[in-house]
Order: C-alpha cells, then sequence, then structure tokens
C-alpha cells in the first residue's frame, strides 16, 4: 500500500470507529472483525483505491449504520443506560458539591459580617465611652 492509500484507510477507520456509539468493548470486537475483513480484501484484490473500499464495504455512515442493524441491541443499549447512570451519578455529584461550596460561601460571608458588626459595636461602645469621659471632666 502507498503512503496516501494507507492514510486514507487510517481515516475510513478512524471514521468509523467514531460513528460506532456503544460501549468501547463491543466497538473494539467489531472493528477487529472489520479490520481482519478489510485487510485480507484489500491484499487479496490488490487494492489501491477508496473507490473500490467504499464499493466493498461502503462509507463510513454506512458501515457503522450496518453495524447498528445487525448488533445485538441488548448488549449496545445496556452500556448505553451504564453511560447514562455514570452521568446522572456525575451530575448528582456536581450539584452537591456546588451546594456545598454555596453553603460555605454563605457561611464565611455571613461570619465575616457578624465580625464586622462586632468591630462597630465595639467602636461605637469604646466612643460612647470616651465621650462620656471627655464631657464628665
Amino acid at each position: 500500500m502507498d503512503r496516501q492509500f494507507n492514510s486514507e484507510i487510517k481515516r475510513y477507520r478512524r471514521e468509523i470507529k467514531h460513528l460506532l456509539l456503544c460501549k468501547n468493548s463491543i466497538a473494539k470486537a467489531f472493528m477487529k472483525d472489520f479490520d481482519n475483513e478489510l485487510f485480507n480484501f484489500i491484499e487479496e484484490n490488490k487494492v489501491s483505491d477508496m473507490e473500490t473500499i467504499y464499493a466493498q464495504f461502503g462509507t463510513a455512515e454506512e458501515v457503522a449504520r450496518s453495524f447498528f442493524e445487525f448488533a445485538d441491541i441488548r448488549k449496545i443499549s445496556k452500556g448505553l443506560r451504564c453511560t447514562k447512570t455514570i452521568l446522572t451519578a456525575l451530575i448528582v455529584a456536581l450539584c452537591m458539591v456546588l451546594a456545598g461550596l454555596l453553603y460555605a460561601i454563605e457561611d464565611v460571608h455571613s461570619e465575616k459580617q457578624n465580625v464586622l458588626t462586632h468591630i462597630i459595636e465595639e467602636t461605637q461602645q469604646t466612643e460612647f465611652q470616651h465621650s462620656n469621659e471627655t464631657i464628665g471632666r
């Protein structure tokens, strides 16, 4: 295979793998079988152009579509349910962290306000005592 054809084959395989929206292990198993078929076809027929590949196997989208038509939907949906569960758990965890941070920020703000109020009251009391001492003299 020449370099350009080799890079086109790599791009073709990468597009197919990218279009397989399923569990990684299922996609790897499919790609292993597909690679065997693809490279055997290229070797046996001395293929050197992508048009022949597209004629035999179809475009990347067509290959991915045929994968989903013949795949065991239970395995694929199980992987997607697992992914959905993980994403939901992550979102819930992030919301809890965000709520904790907001509470901590509010607590710090409230604490600062209490300290400032205390300082102002002490200052006013000190000024009041100082003014009473000054008046009493």
